[in-house]
Formats: C-alpha cells, structure tokens, sequence
C-alpha cells in the first residue's frame, strides 16, 4: 500500500495557498504552470514530486514526471514513495 494520493497536494484553492489536503485540478495546473514556468507558479519544491524518493531528493527539475504524479493522485492512484516535503509558507 503506498502513501495516500492527498501527497500530491501541491496548493490550496490558489496558488498562493498552502496546501489543503485535496488533489483537485488546480494541483495539477498548479505543477503545469510551474513546468512552463509560468508567472505565480508556486515554487520548484512544492511541485518537485516525482524525483522526491530516498535515493534522489528532490531535484528542483519540474518535468512531465511529476505533473503524471499530480494526476495520478488526483485520479487516486496511491504513490509509491513518501510524496513532497512540506512546503514553507509563503512569504
């Protein structure tokens, strides 16, 4: 059983929210515009999903790997590693 697909919260409503403990569309849009580097995109570390396992950390290189990871929790598939780490609050 992997870690629940809430893991992949990313943002709140917004994307100046921290996260609220759902995966909804706006977490995936949220890690997208991060992609595309898109103005007021929440930061790298909230969406570096993917490459956040024991033997990687995080790698700040936000690629198609973790918007798969965004959607798939927000289709409930469990992660098979321990999700991101928690965000700090905005400034």
């Amino acid at each position: 059983m992997g870690v629940p697909p809430y893991s992949a919260d990313v943002i709140g409503a917004t994307n100046a929210d921290l996260p609220d403990g759902i995966v909804d569309f706006t977490d995936v849009s949220a890690c997208v515009d991060r992609f595309k580097n898109a103005l007021g995109a929440p930061p790298g570390t909230w969406c570096d999903l993917a490459a956040n396992n024991p033997t990687q950390g995080v790698n700040l290189a936000i690629d198609f790997g973790d918007i798969s990871a965004v959607v798939d929790a927000f289709k409930g598939i469990d992660y098979p590693f321990s999700g991101p780490t928690a965000p700090n609050p905005c400034p």
